[in-house]
């Protein structure tokens, strides 16, 4: 007499031989215990052995009761940095939108762990339970994260982007890539970036810090909300580029560009049918110095080697007030504001929805669980109303200043040509003749162009009105 017990411990089957003497129930029992056979025994299949007494082979006579597996762990992402282009409507891919970086500040939650479930627990035929757990997951923890110390949430340790490298989570303060273009789709980060090569016609970079550009900006818009923005060759803009800076912005030169900075302009070479205009200074000629064509003008002063051309090219540049920056740098505050804060409620959304799951999940939870619940439901009101608040606020507050008249000064150290127009606030005059070396300022209701003392640097004057 045989008997086998299946490898999972969940069945085990007797053999009853032709050639030996017919066994007695008390010996089919002892068989069935020194094989370690005691739960799930089928008495009728007994029975019929013992009353058929013929010879059986691999008969089920014992069946254990079958587990149910645990459902495995999850991860629970609050970050998207997933390389994915993003689906305009029409379903049109737009490879410009690849989501690369994710920004994210000191202590934010990056990714939580929904732990697994033990199961049902089974029971073999030798009697142990049988329990399959679900498979627990690692949380992905990587540079400057740190794992909270109940093990189920990844925090960042500093403010910066967030990455995927090696599978793990990263988190680092400035971005670099090497060029702008569909290897890395648009750029935006709230810290500085750094460019080595070129920024391509259609792409974006938009930054909180400053932006280091080491070749050209092409047809494409640069931001830098509180930095300044630094192009090491020049800016080809034909008609489309667009640069705004929070502080200054350097470049070799600019053509066919728009530019607005709180700073000073300041340009290697020429600026050339293009729109700047800047809270600070305008410097252009630390190599050659041309302004030709477009608009150019500046809180604080202009200096340029020459301004306009022999055929008359209609140029403009003037002196202007402050307020349009002032208004666009309280709109961009109430923006930063309302992303900030829409930021938190859908990252507050996520954490009541991990709450509330684990709440139903877990064999028992925690009294700081369930008062961090509550508190997050009370954060979330709070946050909504502080937003539709803040909303209303933007719609009165934001505005445009009018354009008052400044005595600030043009300095031309070459020709100043004809056919310029030199404005200062509500006050505009049309050059109708070539000056030589020359400083134009307003006084009063006057405009006055001085002579440039060249051995000195300073000036002898004539009016002109």
């Amino acid at each position: 007499m045989k008997v086998r017990i299946t490898d999972d411990k969940l069945k085990a089957y007797v053999t009853v031989g032709a050639d030996e003497k017919f066994p007695s129930k008390v010996e089919l029992m002892d068989a069935l215990w020194k094989a370690g056979v005691v739960y799930g025994i089928k008495e009728d299949v007994i029975k019929k052995i013992l009353s058929e007494k013929r010879p059986v082979g691999d008969v089920l006579i014992a069946e254990g009761k079958a587990p149910v597996p645990g459902e495995d762990a999850k991860l629970i992402w609050y970050i998207d940095i997933s390389t994915r282009p993003v689906v305009n409507d029409g379903e049109i891919v737009d490879l410009r939108k690849l989501k690369l970086f994710e920004y994210v500040t000191k202590g934010q939650e990056l990714v939580s762990k929904l732990p697994g479930t033990k199961g049902t627990p089974g029971k073999a035929v030798t009697g142990e339970d049988i329990i399959i757990p679900g498979r627990d997951v690692q949380l992905p923890g990587g540079k400057n994260t740190t794992i909270s110390g109940d093990g189920l949430t990844l925090y960042a340790d500093v403010s910066g982007y967030a990455y995927l490298k090696d599978g793990r989570v990263c988190v680092d303060d400035i971005i670099v890539v090497r060029n702008v273009d569909y290897s890395s789709g648009n750029i935006k980060f709230s810290g500085s970036v750094k460019v080595e090569e070129d920024v391509r016609p259609g792409f974006m970079v938009e930054a909180e810090g400053t932006v280091d550009i080491g070749g050209n900006v092409e047809a494409a818009f640069i931001t830098s909300r509180e930095g300044d923005i630094i192009v090491k060759l020049g800016v080809v803009g034909r008609g489309k580029a667009r640069i705004v800076a929070g502080k200054g912005v350097r470049c070799g030169y600019i053509q066919d560009a728009r530019i607005k900075a709180k700073g000073d302009v300041v340009v290697d070479r020429y600026i050339i049918n293009s729109s700047v205009v800047c809270g600070g200074n305008v410097i252009v000629g630390t190599k050659g110095g041309i302004i030709r064509g477009g608009k150019v003008f500046s809180q604080e002063s202009i200096v340029a080697d020459e301004i306009g051309g022999e055929q008359g090219i209609l140029t403009e540049v003037g002196i202007s007030s402050p307020e349009f920056y002032e208004a666009e740098a309280k709109r961009s505050r109430y923006i930063k504001q309302e992303e900030e804060l829409r930021g938190k409620i859908s990252l507050l959304k996520k954490k009541i929805a991990f709450l509330e799951l684990l709440k139903k999940r877990a064999p028992s939870i925690s009294e700081a669980k369930i008062k961090e619940l509550k508190e997050s439901l009370d954060k979330l009101k709070e946050l909504e109303v502080e937003l539709r608040r803040l909303v209303e606020k933007e719609k009165e507050d934001v505005g445009i200043g009018k354009e008052k008249a400044s005595a600030k000064c043009v300095v031309v150290k070459g020709f100043l040509h004809r056919n310029v127009i030199l404005t200062f606030g509500n006050y505009q005059h049309i050059t109708t003749k070539k000056y030589e070396g020359v400083k134009v300022y307003r006084v009063g209701d006057e405009i006055i162009f001085e002579k440039l003392n060249k051995e000195e640097g300073k000036a002898d004057g004539e009016g002109e009105s």
